[in-house]
């Protein structure tokens, strides 16, 4: 398989993300992550999208999206600086949504 590439409507440029690695993949060259999009023709889809705020979030340069169905994993050489971190409200939305999309079932506590 040629992963190197992207293909028809596959993401590539630089563009922000969100790494979404716990401890035992940072201790691995690699990270899981997340990418965040942005343009005028934002397609919201509350099965795959989160919503980020410009207004809530000073960090962004407009309104986005954390895009899960992009979700991949890369070496960390690719990574150039981190800017910030999101609150824990955003990273439960996220795994709520991964659970779903992928039918993991939550462990009973």
């Amino acid at each position: 398989m040629k992963l190197w590439k992207n293909i028809w409507t596959e993401l590539n440029k630089n563009r922000p993300c969100l790494i979404y690695s716990d401890f035992y993949f940072n201790n691995w060259n690699d990270l899981v992550i997340i990418p965040i999009k942005w343009n005028n023709k934002l397609k919201y889809n509350k099965k795959i999208h989160i919503f980020l705020s410009k207004k809530e979030y000073n960090f962004l340069y407009k309104d986005s999206l954390i895009d899960l169905k992009w979700i991949r994993q890369i070496s960390k050489k690719r990574i150039w600086k981190k800017i910030w971190i999101l609150d824990k409200n955003i990273l439960e939305k996220i795994d709520n949504k991964i659970i779903k999309i992928f039918w993991i079932k939550k462990e009973k506590k």
